[in-house]
């Protein structure tokens, strides 16, 4: 079930918008087929969970969790062979600012930070990516943030989702097609916090 899982692509955009970056050096596609957001949507007020002692006892010890797997991933046609690590933390996060948290502060968000890292080859040369997500432990509304980078031979691109009154999306790349972008985008279940929901309620 888990290997099944970890098939998915972690990617920060959602499952409807193809994210073109991981294109091959030699082959352009466009993507401007985004549409810009004419209205928001609030997320519905969700009640917070009540964290069990046990929750508390294992995600604010001072440690992080750690785990890896063999990575089976489909690029260009083929599956290709890989490592895949995640890494689970707790921490303060500042809404307003999108960022952890120096200090102390009841502004603070408690959230369970996934850093997700996937390393394959595709022939020669290497891919190395990582998605961030930032979800709040009450599990009672999206992540706040998730942000994105792949690096390889031909360049790297990266993007970010902020959750303000929708979900604001910004992203960079080195094809020409796809370039800055900046646009909005209705909220829904993002798939990268579906690993941080799991880890929250098992």
């Amino acid at each position: 079930m888990f290997k099944k899982w970890l098939a998915l692509e972690v990617s920060v955009l959602l499952s409807a918008l193809l994210f073109t970056g991981f294109q091959s050096c030699n082959t352009k596609e466009s993507t401007n087929s985004k549409e810009e957001m004419t209205s928001s949507q609030k997320e519905p007020d969700v009640p917070r969970k009540n964290l069990s002692q046990e929750f508390k006892d294992y995600w604010y010890s001072g440690t992080a969790e750690i785990t890896s797997y063999e990575l089976e991933q489909a690029r260009y046609g083929e599956i290709r062979k890989g490592k895949s690590v995640m890494i689970y933390v707790t921490e303060p996060f500042l809404s307003e600012k999108q960022v952890k948290a120096d200090n102390s502060s009841p502004n603070n968000v408690p959230v369970l930070k996934l850093n997700a890292t996937k390393k394959y080859l595709t022939g020669i040369y290497p891919y190395s990516i990582m998605t961030s997500s930032f979800y709040p432990v009450y599990d009672n509304q999206h992540a706040l943030k998730v942000s994105f980078s792949a690096q390889e031979w031909c360049g790297h691109v990266y993007a970010q989702i902020n959750n303000r009154d929708e979900f604001q999306v910004t992203s960079h790349s080195y094809f020409e097609s796809e370039a800055d972008q900046s646009f909005g985008l209705n909220k829904t279940l993002l798939e990268n916090e579906l690993w941080n929901k799991i880890k929250i309620s098992p």
